[in-house]
């Protein structure tokens, strides 16, 4: 038999199985087994030897009854004939793991296309009755050998359910096998009741918000976070992570869409503050003319977490051309970890909200990504999450990047990116898990596509109907994710009959109070910048225009200047250097002409 193009032919002297494994043609190497399964003669030597082995390490996995009872054990795969059985296994393993976020169940509003075709078992040469095959499992967390339908299941669940992600475009083998590990094994540990009603109550506060501000304030605009509202519980167990791990500050920038939502149930800034905002009776936006409109702010607070530890909070504010607030945020967290001494950069820990137009439209990103790892401005790797409306404006996304996903640009420079379904909050709740634990343990950037909807328009005064009717169709018929959730928490008796409708009108209680203060003594929106507790304490609002004496007395300067034109003993100046060096040494001492440069 002559091997294909590329294959040794087997002469004398050369050993023709001395090929890498991966160098092998499966096809050509499957036949050579078949053809000394007939005639071991017939092949080479080497070969011979190689598939004796073989049938031997397979012979010594099989269960001790499989001898006397063959019809109901499992059969072992084979690499023969048109068997192959382990061979299309790892081929389905792997295909799952690259491509399985294309099949997976992210759009809430199901309306997404969803492609598992590569993942049939035709498609790598399997069928029905493979299943009950058993197979080495490789790194996956199940026996060394289990039936190829139990494979097939473990696979299905880990990358093709309301959650995926992608790894393996993640050039380092140990990263991706951690990586891996952490998707495939997240369904083992359940999510304990306390963390259960957590969830609620944020999911609650978030969609009750969103709900009072639509009644109550008609006609304003503020960016809704309704379809998304998930992305609260996530930030919250964040905080939990986060304190329990010895973070001291955690750093948000974001832009418009839910911002007003994470300043209230996260920074906890309070309700009689964002009213008076909407009330429009706060002095020094509406009657001298300064300050930002509301879904521009920043803020910053100390907060206790629900792990009971304290954490400092900061949002910074933003500008409306979305992503540019960012480097800015990462400028920020860079000099907290070089003022906290921090070294490892855990202290301080940056998340960057996006949108899911801004982040492949805005050429910033690019820029911000790529100097993620460099020594003058890593702060430890950055936490990403995408707030993933399906539709940016009016542009959905075939019609806004080239790319499959929004958050493409990630894979350029090696960070993971994981999708999940806005609609399973549990879920989302595991991949916030994965990112921190991402961060802390890398010390790198990685990504979180959270696929949601967009309840309203671009903002509450747009009508979406105009611009993507099939998709608002969805939307009109799409459930909030807190009465699903709510739903399912009373099936499961984590929560009573009656106790979440308790828990929403305590809520709508405590908003109206705080709007009938808010029109009665409002009160300012933002933290003093100067007052005692701030970094900036000492300092004060007030400015003078003379001018300030810039002078520097004659004998600072020439200390200066000396040690401007002095190396260490140890350190080889380059000789075109030494003569630039000794004139700046002596520049003051010989009253020389100065090179301010």
């Amino acid at each position: 038999m002559n091997p294909p193009s590329g294959q040794d032919a087997a002469v004398p002297g050369l050993a023709p199985a001395s090929n890498s494994l991966n160098g092998w043609n499966a096809e050509w190497v499957e036949q050579m087994q078949a053809q000394w399964e007939k005639d071991p003669a017939s092949v080479p030597g080497a070969w011979a030897e190689f598939f004796r082995g073989f049938a031997l390490g397979v012979q010594a996995d099989l269960p001790a009854d499989a001898t006397t009872d063959t019809s109901t054990a499992p059969r072992l795969a084979s690499t023969t004939g048109d068997g192959a059985v382990q061979v299309k296994a790892d081929a389905l393993i792997r295909r799952y793991r690259e491509l399985g976020c294309f099949a997976a169940d992210l759009d809430p509003l199901h309306i997404a296309p969803r492609d598992d075709a590569p993942l049939q078992l035709a498609a790598v040469g399997l069928g029905e009755a493979d299943l009950d095959t058993l197979v080495d499992t490789g790194d996956m967390p199940l026996p060394d050998r289990a039936p190829l339908r139990e494979v097939v299941t473990h696979l299905q669940h880990a990358w093709c359910g309301t959650m995926t992600a992608e790894v393996e475009h993640i050039r380092d083998p140990a990263k991706r096998a951690w990586l891996r590990n952490a998707v495939e094994t997240r369904l083992a540990v359940p999510v304990e009741a306390p963390v259960q009603h957590r969830i609620l109550r944020e999911l609650q506060q978030a969609t009750g918000l969103e709900r009072f501000l639509m009644r109550r304030y008609i006609g304003k605009k503020w960016f809704s976070l309704e379809g998304g509202e998930s992305l609260m519980p996530m930030l919250n167990e964040l905080l939990v992570d986060a304190s329990e791990d010895g973070v001291e500050e955690v750093a948000f920038g974001m832009a418009h869409r839910g911002r007003i939502n994470v300043l209230v149930n996260i920074l906890e800034k309070g309700y009689d503050q964002l009213f008076t905002e909407f009330e429009e009776s706060w002095g020094e936006d509406f009657i001298e003319g300064g300050g930002d409109v509301k879904y521009h702010r920043g803020y910053s607070s100390d907060v206790i977490t629900d792990a009971g530890k304290p954490l400092h909070l900061t949002m910074s504010s933003n500008p409306s051309h979305l992503e540019w607030g960012h480097p800015v945020v990462i400028g920020r967290v860079r000099a907290k970890q070089r003022l906290r001494g921090d070294e490892t950069r855990r202290a301080c820990l940056p998340v960057l909200v996006h949108g899911d137009s801004s982040l492949p439209g805005q050429g910033v990103v690019q820029e911000l990504l790529n100097l993620g790892r460099l020594d003058g401005y890593d702060v430890g790797g950055s936490l990403h999450i995408v707030i993933n409306n399906q539709v940016g404006f009016t542009a959905e996304l075939h019609e806004s990047t080239s790319g499959r996903f929004c958050t493409d640009s990630f894979r350029a420079f090696d960070f993971p990116v994981q999708h999940v379904n806005g609609d399973d909050p549990e879920t989302c709740v595991r991949a916030m898990h994965i990112a921190f634990q991402w961060r802390q343990t890398f010390g790198e950037d990685i990504g979180i596509d959270l696929v949601s909807f967009r309840k309203y328009g671009h903002n509450e005064t747009d009508e979406p109907t105009f611009t993507n009717p099939v998709m608002y169709a969805a939307v009109k018929q799409a459930r909030p994710v807190v009465e699903m959730y709510a739903e399912q928490l009373r099936n499961a008796g984590v929560i009573g009959a009656d106790e979440a409708d308790q828990a929403t009108r305590r809520l709508l209680e405590v908003m109206d109070e705080a709007q009938t203060r808010a029109k009665a003594t409002p009160v300012t929106p933002v933290p003093p910048a100067f007052d005692d507790s701030s970094t900036w304490a000492g300092l004060n609002q007030p400015y003078e225009l003379h001018a300030a004496s810039t002078k520097v007395d004659r004998d600072t300067l020439g200390r200066i200047a000396a040690a401007l034109g002095t190396a260490p003993d140890s350190f080889n100046v380059h000789r075109k250097l030494q003569r630039l060096m000794a004139q700046r040494g002596s520049a003051v001492a010989e009253d020389a002409q100065l090179d301010w440069a």
